[in-house]
């Protein structure tokens, strides 16, 4: 009898979670991993640590290599964008360096993580304006904060994450202001008087706060941010950094029967 095949699209860390447990299980499995990325293992709480210099590299923050997890797979692909999953003959579609391929599953595991909100608004396509889930984002981010002219941050979004972000790029000598639509910071997380003791704390760090303030649009110059508009003002910045919370990629499920 041959081994059951199993497909998991997403080496995230359900994903890797999902192999490791079906290779401990002694039973034999045949597994395929396919993710668009290949930073596999990335512990993404590194990344504050990088923004505010603290750490000479981010190596150290991965829990997996990809040379030891492709001995222990079946196949993993990586850089591979699934284009779209053939349910009734269950198999999955995607397409890497090498073109078009195609890989049957037993078993799909659909692990594709969630995607950074993003507010759709005018002047979102600019150049300088970032998001920061994957390392390679983060390196960029890392790299145009060693530029002298980028003097003002704008950070979109007051939870765990902006709040984050907003020290640590703090640290690299950089004015942060933190934009948040809400009334308080953390407000999905925590009630008021807990939120106002961030906000202090943030506040004598020297890091500005525009709060219950909707950011409306991005406006550039020469195809780059250079000011942010809210429902109350007009403020100079040189780049943003979306940390408004995810949103989960459900898309390839969508149209399972």
């Amino acid at each position: 009898m041959s081994a059951e095949k199993i497909v998991i699209v997403g080496a995230n860390h359900a994903g890797l979670a999902v192999a490791r447990n079906l290779m401990d299980s002694g039973k034999e499995f045949e597994i395929t991993m396919i993710d668009k990325s290949d930073n596999l293992g990335y512990l993404s709480c590194g990344t504050p640590l990088l923004l505010s210099n603290e750490i000479n590299s981010y190596r150290n923050f991965f829990y997996f290599d990809n040379e030891t997890l492709r001995k222990q797979l079946a196949a993993l692909y990586t850089e591979a964008l699934v284009e779209s999953i053939d349910f009734r003959n269950k198999k999955v579609i995607f397409r890497d360096k090498q073109g078009l391929q195609g890989v049957k599953y037993d078993k799909l595991v659909l692990a594709t993580g969630a995607s950074q909100v993003s507010l759709g608004i005018n002047g979102n396509d600019l150049r300088g304006i970032y998001r920061i889930k994957n390392l390679n984002e983060g390196l960029e981010v890392n790299q145009r904060l060693d530029l002298n002219n980028v003097k003002n941050v704008a950070i979109i979004g007051g939870g765990y994450i902006g709040i984050e972000v907003a020290e640590a790029i703090q640290k690299r000598g950089k004015h942060v202001t933190i934009y948040d639509a809400n009334p308080h910071l953390m407000m999905s997380h925590y009630d008021e008087p807990f939120g106002r003791l961030v906000e202090e704390r943030l506040r004598e760090k020297g890091i500005d706060l525009c709060l219950e303030e909707e950011v409306q649009s991005y406006v550039g110059k020469s195809g780059r941010i250079d000011q942010i508009i809210t429902d109350r003002g007009k403020y100079s910045t040189d780049m943003a950094i979306l940390t408004m919370g995810f949103l989960p990629n459900t898309s390839l499920g969508r149209f399972h029967l």
